[in-house]
């Protein structure tokens, strides 16, 4: 395995950690949320790894999330699904926002059941047909609990 870094151009994010990538088709990367040390961020980025360009995605319809790090997301589809994380103002979120990258907007699903609890540093996976979070921290409490749930997305 080579590993090299990359030199980019563009509308290059601010240095922050706890965000998240998701792999777009061959060739692109979709960035988001994150902490600098300081503030957290709700802003979108995307990647195209073959021309190396950074391009801020800044009309995406929707109402836009909390400003979060240390989330998790999952590609279903035209859909990622991001969940939890933590906010500026101490919280542990347990919010599903999703982003629907045909429509480029933002929606707020309406969950039936009980969601996991607010947490941050959790993973989460597409299984088949069903999300998988696991772990993560609440509160002052790690957490090895395990959810599960039907993964279709309607928007």
């Amino acid at each position: 395995m080579k590993i090299s870094e990359l030199s980019c151009g563009g509308d290059i994010p601010t240095v922050r950690n706890s965000s998240t990538a998701t792999k777009l088709g061959p060739k692109k990367i979709l960035y988001f949320g994150g902490f600098s040390g300081v503030k957290r961020f709700n802003d979108v980025f995307l990647l195209d790894v073959e021309t190396k360009t950074w391009k801020t995605l800044d009309n995406i319809k929707g109402q836009t999330p909390t400003p979060r790090s240390s989330h998790s997301e999952c590609l279903i589809g035209d859909n990622i699904v991001y969940f939890g994380g933590f906010d500026d103002e101490n919280r542990h979120l347990n919010e599903i926002v999703i982003l629907n990258i045909k429509k480029m907007k933002w929606y707020y699903p309406t969950v039936i059941g009980n969601p996991p609890s607010g947490r941050y540093g959790h993973t989460s996976s597409l299984i088949g047909e069903k999300i998988v979070i696991l772990g993560g921290r609440q509160k002052k409490v790690s957490s090895s609990s395990l959810y599960c749930d039907h993964a279709t997305v309607y928007t």
